[in-house]
């Protein structure tokens, strides 16, 4: 069987939290099923965690408009750049995709819908988050996240199936459609890269390591560098706890030239690294100061996986189950950072269970939407399709 994967980020090598729920998904898929990625947006010499084993093919979506041409502001430029307008009328790009089922986001549904129909195959929409909500939360007008709320509830109608990252995206989903179509997915952090044993980078045994990582060029993330910058290390300056404590900053992307970071004496800026996981085992403390609450920070859970407290603004938590909760102290202030930071006790166990038995949403698989994708539109199959359900080769 072929899947057919679409999205507008190239997710490999993996450097973020949308790469991770990727490729966990993607795993899982490719136990049963030969599976293609497909992104719209390039990205030159992207690093990160590149699988030993990976029989994923990818692909850039090419098309003849190049929108950084037409547009002289760079952000509306790179938005159009990736989401491609121009195919929801030209298909051209993709005529030579072939799949049974199409995996896709909000953003690139118009493309996903050129292929289903080619290959008269379901669509399943992947939800990392609430799109609307992300765009209102990064500063876009009301101009651009209306008009993208609207379009939200019409996909999440049209797709066969939907998968959501948590129990509150998951609520929101059904009440928009049926609520057999939509799956909760939750991320599941690779105890091979997120586990509590493995290499620890050593920054040093002389003070207490904080560390804070993401894609830095993103807005949530920025604003959060920012808060470091310049609330939470005066803060602790102003404690004089500062020449005790050392801050760390790993991450993808370019972050804006304005923060120095490369150049700040009071930051140990790492760059990009290939592998998170020895980075988070070697810091005493991971901080998430975002005030993004959409979707669920998926390095909250990295961190707890790794058996690492963290501190977060509350924003940050919003989306986990109540369980994981349990290794996060809030706090939404620079004070509020260092009084958790003078009381946490940094080798105290965090939780391992990512998927609380007590949750009252049932957790799947992309396996378990992929059959129930096809199983849904049996009488619109062909017929091989048909024998991939009457055989259970996606169970």
């Amino acid at each position: 069987m072929k899947i057919a994967y679409l999205g507008v980020f190239q997710h490999l090598p993996a450097n973020s939290g949308n790469d991770w729920y990727t490729l966990q998904q993607l795993t899982d898929l490719m136990e049963t099923a030969e599976v293609h990625l497909y992104h719209t947006q390039e990205v030159d010499d992207k690093q990160g965690y590149m699988p030993e084993k990976v029989a994923i093919t990818q692909e850039s979506i090419a098309t003849k408009i190049r929108w950084g041409r037409i547009s002289q502001r760079s952000r509306i430029s790179h938005r159009l750049a990736q989401l491609k307008p121009e195919m929801l009328l030209d298909k051209s790009a993709v005529e030579h995709v072939k799949a049974d089922i199409v995996f896709a986001r909000v953003y690139d549904f118009h493309i996903a819908r050129h292929v289903a129909k080619a290959n008269n195959a379901p669509i399943v929409l992947v939800m990392h988050n609430v799109e609307w909500e992300y765009l209102k939360h990064t500063g876009y007008s009301p101009l651009v996240y209306v008009p993208a709320r609207l379009y939200e509830n019409y996909v999440v109608k049209q797709a066969d199936a939907v998968t959501a990252l948590s129990p509150r995206d998951y609520a929101r989903a059904t009440a928009i459609t049926s609520a057999e179509k939509v799956f909760y997915v939750p991320y599941e952090p690779n105890c091979e890269i997120f586990g509590s044993n493995g290499a620890r980078h050593d920054y040093g045994k002389d003070k207490l390591n904080l560390l804070f990582y993401g894609s830095l060029d993103r807005h949530h993330n920025i604003e959060a560098l920012k808060f470091v910058k310049s609330e939470l290390i005066p803060k602790l300056k102003e404690r004089r706890l500062f020449n005790s404590t050392r801050i760390n900053v790993f991450g993808s992307g370019d972050p804006p030239k304005h923060l120095d970071l490369e150049n700040d004496p009071e930051i140990n800026y790492l760059g990009t690294v290939e592998n998170p996981g020895p980075y988070i085992r070697g810091s005493d403390v991971v901080i998430v100061p975002v005030r993004n609450s959409s979707g669920v920070k998926t390095r909250v859970l990295e961190a707890l996986s790794c058996n690492k407290p963290v501190i977060a603004f509350s924003e940050a938590t919003f989306g986990l189950e109540d369980e994981s909760l349990g290794g996060i102290t809030v706090a939404d202030t620079a004070e509020g950072f260092v009084e958790a930071l003078k009381s946490l006790e940094c080798d105290a166990p965090c939780l391992d269970g990512m998927r609380p038995a007590h949750s009252s949403v049932h957790a799947a698989t992309a396996r378990d939407v992929a059959h129930y994708a096809l199983e849904k539109n049996v009488t619109s199959l062909k017929p091989r399709q048909r024998r991939l359900i009457s055989s259970n080769k996606l169970k």
